[in-house]
């Protein structure tokens, strides 16, 4: 069974020993793997229905569990052809190979993508505080969403999971 420590434990050997356990918000950025927006977001303590960005984790050992809902207005400053990212996650993931996270984009509004039936997809690769995002926009696979491919009122929402650098 899971063993809680005392208030006094410092930290435990023990693999059963729930020594490691954090709740908080972060203010997740739009970028472009270059340069990062960060005069699009005001008030991000989620209780504004004007929020541009939040993110909510949970830290449990070194497993990172996280949600975000990010509101663009403005993507001047970043380069309309480069991948589309969220940066500033609460912890860099580790840099064991292929340790890579799939994201869950469950909702997104107001994208200027190609076709309607295209699906955005992230990824939170090796040793990165960051998500990267594709499109699935043809039968073969995926190619990188682009800034351009997220509009001036775009909207994401997306929830995932990682294993954080120890």
């Amino acid at each position: 069974g899971i063993v809680f420590p005392d208030a006094s434990a410092a930290g435990s050997a023990s693999g059963n020993t729930l020594d490691d356990f954090e709740e908080g918000t972060f203010d997740p950025l739009i970028g472009d793997g270059s340069a990062e927006l960060t005069s699009n977001y005001s008030n991000n303590d989620g209780t504004n229905p004007t929020d541009h960005g939040l993110g909510r984790y949970t830290k449990i050992g070194s497993r990172i569990f996280f949600s975000i809902t990010i509101r663009n207005t403005d993507l001047s400053g970043l380069t309309a052809s480069n991948q589309l990212r969220i940066v500033d996650l609460p912890y860099a993931s580790t840099d064991v190979g292929l340790s890579r996270s799939a994201i869950y984009v469950g909702g997104a509004s107001s994208l200027a993508l190609d076709t309607a039936i295209n699906t955005v997809a992230g990824i939170i690769n090796e040793n990165g505080d960051y998500i990267t995002f594709s499109v699935w926009d043809a039968t073969t696979g995926v190619s990188d969403m682009k800034v351009s491919e997220l509009s001036d009122s775009g909207l994401l929402t997306l929830s995932g999971h990682y294993t954080a650098a120890s």
